[in-house]
């Protein structure tokens, strides 16, 4: 999550910062919900801290859960969890953009919610 300092910066020198929310980081307490964080509560707090900031591009839920994990759990359950988050950050910041920052290995993931892609894209070769 940047300071809000850094924000700053980034709207005098025109320039727009895509945050990001790090739900990959709790995707296994959907496994396990002892002792888990309240998720919810987490990725509101950082949306608060910036929502309706000039430099804001959009909000990114998360970046790459892992293919094995996204099998293991099974797409809904994933899918189902970033909805559950994209409407957390909606709640808290109406006209901020959401994205989920996927890659090629879960590209399977069916998220229509969203209200722009991202993917990673990684050039292996020159050719």
């Amino acid at each position: 999550m940047p300071p809000r300092g850094l924000l700053d910066v980034a709207a005098r020198h025109g320039l727009k910062v895509m945050v990001g929310l790090s739900a990959e980081q709790y995707v296994g307490y959907l496994i396990d919900r002892r002792n888990a964080p309240d998720i919810d509560a987490l990725v509101r707090a950082k949306v608060r801290t910036c929502a309706g900031h000039p430099a804001l591009l959009c909000y990114a839920l998360g970046n790459e859960i892992s293919a094995q994990m996204a099998r293991w759990l099974g797409p809904e359950r994933v899918q189902s969890y970033l909805e559950r988050l994209y409407r957390v950050v909606k709640r808290e910041d109406p006209e901020g953009l959401v994205t989920y920052v996927n890659y090629p290995t879960t590209e399977y993931l069916v998220l229509p919610f969203l209200d722009l892609l991202s993917f990673n894209v990684y050039l292996e070769s020159q050719d």
